[in-house]
C-alpha cells in the first residue's frame, strides 16, 4: 500500500492543480476522490482568502519573488521577436519556470513541516496541503511564470510531486490507518458532511496570520 499512497497522492495532486490553472478546459474529475478533493479544497481557499493571501505574501518576501509579470514575457509581447531573439526569450522563460519550481517545491515543504510541527494529523490538514498548492501554483501563473514549459523542471510538476512525498511518505502511516484514500472519501464523501462539519469547524479567523498559525484553521476532529 505504501507505493499507492504516494501514487494516488500524486494523481490527485496533479488533478487539482490542473482544476486550478486551467478552470475552463478542465475534463470531469477522474474519481470520486479527486471529485471531492476538489469541493472541499475549493471551499477551505475561498473561506480562508486571507490566510492564503498571507502566504502568497510569506513566498513573495521571503524569495524576493517578482508578482510582476516577468520582463521577457513583457518584451515578447510589444513586438515580434527576431528568431535568435524568440529563442533567447524562451530560454529566460524556461530558466524562470526552473527557477520558480525549485522555489516553489522547497517553499510548500517548508509550510507543511511548520504546520505538522505539533505532530497531529488529520483529513483537514491534508486537504490544507493541496490547497497551499493550488493556491501558490494561481500565484506563480499570475505572476507570468510558465507552469508547464517544454523544457527543464515544471513548476506544477514540482508542487504535485512536493505534495505527493510529503503525504506518500511523511504521512503515510497515518493515511493508511484512516483507511486510505477510501478513508477520506468515506469522510467527506457526504455533501452535508464536508460542508457543515469540517469546513465550519476551520472558519476560525487568525489575527497576524503567518505559516505558524496555519495549524490553528485546521482543528478538524
Amino acid at each position: 500500500m505504501r507505493q499507492c499512497v504516494r501514487e494516488e497522492a500524486r494523481q490527485l495532486a496533479g488533478d487539482y492543480l490542473d482544476h486550478c490553472l486551467y478552470p475552463g478546459r478542465q475534463a470531469r474529475p477522474p474519481s470520486r476522490t479527486a471529485e471531492t478533493l476538489r469541493k472541499v479544497t475549493d471551499q477551505m481557499v475561498e473561506q480562508h482568502q486571507a490566510a492564503f493571501s498571507s502566504m502568497k505574501s510569506r513566498f513573495d518576501n521571503g524569495l524576493r519573488f517578482s508578482s510582476k509579470p516577468a520582463a521577457s514575457e513583457a518584451a515578447a509581447a510589444a513586438a515580434p521577436a527576431a528568431p535568435a531573439a524568440a529563442t533567447v526569450v524562451a530560454g529566460e522563460a524556461a530558466a524562470e519556470a526552473t527557477r520558480a519550481a525549485v522555489a516553489a517545491g522547497d517553499f510548500l515543504r517548508r509550510v507543511v513541516e511548520e504546520m505538522s510541527a505539533d505532530e497531529k494529523m488529520n483529513w483537514g490538514r491534508v486537504v490544507s496541503v493541496f490547497a497551499f498548492a493550488g493556491v501558490l501554483s494561481r500565484h506563480l501563473r499570475d505572476s507570468g511564470i510558465v507552469m508547464c514549459p517544454a523544457t527543464g523542471p515544471s513548476p506544477l510538476d514540482s508542487l504535485a510531486d512536493s505534495v505527493a512525498n510529503y503525504l506518500g511518505k511523511e504521512k503515510r502511516e497515518w493515511i493508511e490507518q484512516n483507511g486510505g484514500w477510501e478513508g477520506f472519501l468515506r469522510f467527506f464523501g457526504s455533501n452535508d458532511h464536508w460542508q457543515e462539519s469540517t469546513v465550519r469547524n476551520m472558519l476560525i479567523t487568525v489575527a497576524g496570520f503567518g505559516i505558524a498559525g496555519i495549524a490553528c484553521l485546521l482543528a478538524v476532529r
